[in-house]
């Protein structure tokens, strides 16, 4: 699934029903030097007609076996206190992949925060 992604970084699939629409882009948290990318994939699920549940996964990129050491992935949550992160995790030196799973309403924001030494890259959502 994730060795054609040079071609095309953004990619989405949806499910027969559509109650699972999944999509995931190529995130570069890399220096010039040095090339630290990985992938980041958002799926929904939903519940009913409120409520969806979120699935945030974090995966290496092509070629690569596992995530980069002390990457960090943060949720925050835009509804309550504004820009407050309610789920973070943190990669060691054999992570293969890092799942982060919550649920939302229909209408509300969050954002994906991934953070690689003085590197961090923001993706902004609205479920």
């Amino acid at each position: 699934m994730f060795d054609n992604q040079t071609a095309n970084p953004d990619w989405s699939l949806r499910g027969a029903n559509d109650s699972f629409i999944s999509r995931g882009k190529l995130i570069d948290l890399g220096k010039i030097e040095i090339s630290q990318s990985v992938i980041l994939v958002v799926g929904f699920i939903q519940e009913n007609e409120q409520q969806i549940d979120i699935i945030v996964e974090v995966h290496p990129r092509w070629g690569e076996i596992y995530l980069p050491p002390n990457l960090q992935v943060m949720v925050i949550d835009f509804e309550g206190v504004e820009g407050e992160t309610i789920m973070q995790a943190q990669t060691r030196s054999t992570n293969k992949n890092i799942q982060l799973q919550f649920s939302g309403d229909v209408g509300e924001r969050f954002s994906i925060k991934l953070v690689l030494g003085d590197i961090s890259v923001i993706e902004s959502f609205l479920i």
